[in-house]
C-alpha cells in the first residue's frame, strides 16, 4: 500500500532486507500481474531485456512496488492501443560514471509530461497538470524515487508532451561470488 509505504519512508522505517536478486525475473512476474490492465486498454507491453542478465542486491518487495508503480503509471497514461517498451541492458551510472548499473527503463506512448511538471515529480503528492482526470494520489513517483535512493540507485526521466515518456532506474551492479 502506497500509503503505509510512504509514512514509512517518511519516518525512517522502511527497513530494507537486501538479497540477490533477479531482476528480469521480478520484471517479468510483474508484466504478467499487470497485463490484464494493459490488455483492457489494447496496450501492448514490448520487452527487450539482454540475454544473462546479472542479479543486483536488493529489497524484493520493494523493487516490486517500483516496478508496479511505473508500469501502473504507464498504463494508466497511455491512451488505448498505445505502446509501453521495457528495456533492461547494464550501464554505467549518470550520477556516479564509474559505477556499473543494472537500468531498467519505461518508455510509453502516453500523455507526456510538461519540463515544468518534470520539476518536482518525484515529490510527495505532487502530480502533473495533464493528470487531473485520472486518478492518483501522487505518491507513486516519491515511493519509486525514495526507494530506489535508498538502494543507491538512480531515477531518470525523459518526457515530451503528446508523445509520451521515459522512466529509468539504475540499480548498483555487483558481481557476486557464486
Amino acid at each position: 500500500d502506497n500509503c503505509l509505504t510512504s509514512a514509512l519512508i517518511e519516518t525512517g522505517k522502511l527497513n530494507l532486507e537486501m538479497k540477490p536478486v533477479k531482476v528480469d525475473v521480478v520484471l517479468n512476474s510483474i508484466i504478467k500481474l499487470m497485463n490484464l490492465q494493459a490488455e483492457k486498454k489494447s496496450i501492448e507491453i514490448k520487452t527487450d531485456i539482454q540475454k544473462s542478465f546479472p542479479e543486483v542486491m536488493a529489497d524484493e518487495i520493494y523493487l516490486d512496488r517500483v516496478f508496479i508503480n511505473l508500469l501502473s503509471n504507464a498504463i494508466k497514461y497511455t491512451p488505448d492501443g498505445g505502446e509501453i517498451r521495457l528495456k533492461g541492458q547494464i550501464t554505467e551510472g549518470r550520477v556516479k560514471p564509474h559505477k556499473k548499473y543494472v537500468e531498467i527503463s519505461f518508455t510509453d506512448t502516453g500523455i507526456g509530461i510538461s519540463e515544468e511538471d518534470i520539476v518536482g515529480l518525484f515529490n510527495k503528492y505532487k502530480r502533473a497538470k495533464g493528470a487531473g482526470r485520472i486518478e492518483g494520489t501522487g505518491l507513486g513517483l516519491f515511493i519509486v524515487k525514495s526507494i530506489i535512493d535508498l538502494h543507491d540507485g538512480e531515477v531518470d526521466l525523459k518526457s515530451k508532451v503528446g508523445e509520451g515518456s521515459t522512466f529509468t532506474i539504475r540499480l548498483p551492479f555487483k558481481k557476486m561470488k557464486g
